[in-house]
């Protein structure tokens, strides 16, 4: 029974995060990312933001008890795996141009960070695929307050892919951490708002590496254990909770820098900026 409370509390604790989330920065998103225009960055934060609460709100199909068939328990078992894995690389999409500009948007960062992104990919396809091969999908639980349960076999799969995912959070840490002090020693402390969205920048980059390298970590040693995926029947899976929280991370600190330019334009230095103005350009090329 504590097992079954357990499971809903966590379930519903997920649900009611993002919903407060969306209600909170929902007045943030109109001021400060409805007025642009339309470009790419754009485009994946919609995608995240509004992709998110749609797996939350299939998570209350199971949270809510209903009569759902085992055909219509695999339907959702089908939609929900590809949402957990559309977020995830469209989060990631985000937090790679979100370096990459860091980076100067110099080309080499570019490829490099292309490379990456494509090879860590494939391999958590790869693995995420075949672990799913081994997933359960079963209805008219004996669990009250869930619909359906979803169980999944391949736990070692999904920790060699949480560990790619560790990987890349990693290395996209590194990098933001040399280049935040590249640029900190370039700039120095007057560098003035020049070196405040660099700030702004590492600051994201640091939480975004603490909050999910610890998801992953998390996920990693919950699969070794043999935990069941998919459910939290019988111990805590972070999977959904780092897909939830990914976006989170990533939309926030969109809107940071989003509503940090919206300051900049009635930005009246108080004294002489005595940095070189080349340093500048690069900078003002970051637009997410």
């Amino acid at each position: 029974m504590a097992a079954e409370l357990t499971a809903e509390a966590v379930q519903a604790i997920r649900v009611n995060t993002v919903s407060l989330d969306h209600a909170y920065t929902l007045p943030q998103e109109v001021r400060v990312i409805w007025p642009t225009r339309w470009t790419v960055p754009k485009v994946l934060i919609f995608a995240v933001r509004y992709g998110t609460i749609a797996l939350a709100l299939l998570e209350l199909l199971w949270i809510l008890p209903r009569d759902i068939s085992e055909k219509g328990c695999k339907r959702i078992f089908k939609i929900v795996s590809l949402l957990e894995v559309s977020l995830s690389a469209l989060g990631e999409v985000i937090i790679y141009i979100r370096v990459w500009a860091f980076a100067g948007r110099s080309r080499m960062a570019l490829y490099c960070l292309s490379a990456q992104f494509i090879i860590v990919l494939v391999i958590c396809l790869l693995l995420i695929v075949r672990s799913t091969s081994y997933a359960m999908v079963s209805t008219f639980a004996p669990l009250p307050g869930l619909s359906c349960i979803f169980q999944q076999g391949g736990s070692l799969y999904m920790a060699m892919a949480y560990v790619a995912m560790l990987y890349s959070v990693t290395t996209l840490t590194c990098v933001m951490t040399i280049v935040g002090m590249l640029r900190y020693r370039e700039l120095g402390p007057l560098g003035g708002r020049r070196f405040g969205i660099v700030g702004q920048l590492y600051r994201g980059g640091l939480l975004y590496f603490f909050v999910l390298g610890a998801l992953c970590t998390g996920n990693i040693v919950s699969n070794i254990a043999g935990c069941v995926a998919f459910t939290d029947i019988h111990c805590p899976c972070y999977s959904r909770i780092q897909i939830y929280l990914h976006s989170i991370i990533a939309t926030r600190i969109t809107f940071q820098l989003r509503q940090f330019s919206a300051d900049g334009a009635n930005y009246s230095p108080t004294h002489i900026d005595i940095q070189p103005a080349s340093t500048n350009s690069n900078l003002g090329e970051i637009r997410l």
